[in-house]
């Protein structure tokens, strides 16, 4: 990815507006993640509970709070970038908040009524499933989000989602076009 792409999922994640921005990223799709999540200087936290035991911390979902100009951002897009890594979203809410949150999201019911694990941390889910949401749904997905950013079908593209009251809003940015003069 250059640097202009880079550049401008940057300016798409925080946008204009003071929100936090937070990646939710999953362990599963590359080993090294959660790793690199625990060894940054970053606020995150595992949205498992409990004592999970080495291996299950390794392929977890985890939550950090990025920095626009961090280290940390940069290298993320850079490397899991078209690589269905995780989740991006933005909300004026603290961590503990969000994982609240997000946990809420994780077990859902089958068409047979048993409880299964939901990866919508996974972009590819992620960009699937909401389009399908009711609006009660979409509320109980947004909660606090403003706004969920994930990688497109084609890796040259930056998919942005937000409640339009009780619609769905879709936009898409060509992270290959040049930028505005």
């Amino acid at each position: 990815m250059d640097d202009a792409a880079l550049d401008r999922i940057v300016q798409h994640l925080w946008g204009a507006e003071a929100d936090l921005v937070y990646a939710v990223l999953d362990g599963a799709r590359d080993t090294a993640i959660s790793g690199s999540v625990r060894s940054s200087d970053l606020p995150h936290c595992c949205l498992l509970a409990g004592d999970l035991g080495p291996e299950l911390a390794q392929v977890a979902p985890y939550l950090v709070r990025l920095q626009r100009s961090g280290e940390f951002t940069r290298r993320l897009l850079r490397l899991g970038w078209g690589k269905s890594w995780g989740i991006f979203l933005a909300t004026p809410s603290p961590l503990e908040t969000v994982r609240r949150h997000l946990r809420r999201l994780l077990r859902v019911l089958g068409p047979d009524g048993a409880a299964m694990f939901f990866r919508y941390y996974d972009p590819r889910v992620l960009r699937t499933y909401l389009p399908t949401c009711s609006a009660g749904e979409l509320g109980e997905v947004f909660g606090p989000v403003l706004r969920y950013a994930v990688e497109g079908e084609d890796a040259g593209e930056l998919v942005v989602f937000r409640r339009a009251g009780p619609e769905l809003a879709r936009s898409v940015v060509d992270l290959r076009a040049a930028a505005p003069a």
